[in-house]
């Protein structure tokens, strides 16, 4: 997820997009949630990152979907692909979880 978010924040530095600024608002709401979870025991930030971050990385994932062809001209295949697979909610809890400490 930090590549992505790199990205993103490269892309909206460059020529402040729209489509980096939105990116970025679903990543730092991930940031929110991870800085008000961190002092929590695990079984509690668990449940926290299930109830609000997976539906703030389900609408991420689908968003990147929407988005794919605008993001075509900016980025490689690749760098798209990456972005897919780091942002899709149905890797599983565990992976989910892992995916937003990345970027905390």
């Amino acid at each position: 997820m930090a590549h992505a978010r790199r990205k993103f924040y490269d892309l909206y530095e460059a020529n402040q997009s729209t489509l980096a600024a939105q990116a970025l608002e679903y990543i730092g709401q991930l940031y929110m949630i991870e800085r008000e979870t961190k002092d929590l025991p695990p079984d509690k930030r668990h449940a926290i990152r299930h109830a609000k971050a997976r539906p703030i990385a389900d609408a991420l994932h689908q968003w990147t979907l929407d988005s794919a062809n605008a993001l075509s001209g900016r980025w490689h295949g690749a760098e798209r692909q990456q972005l897919g697979r780091e942002s899709n909610p149905s890797m599983g809890t565990g992976s989910l979880q892992l995916a937003i400490r990345r970027f905390t």
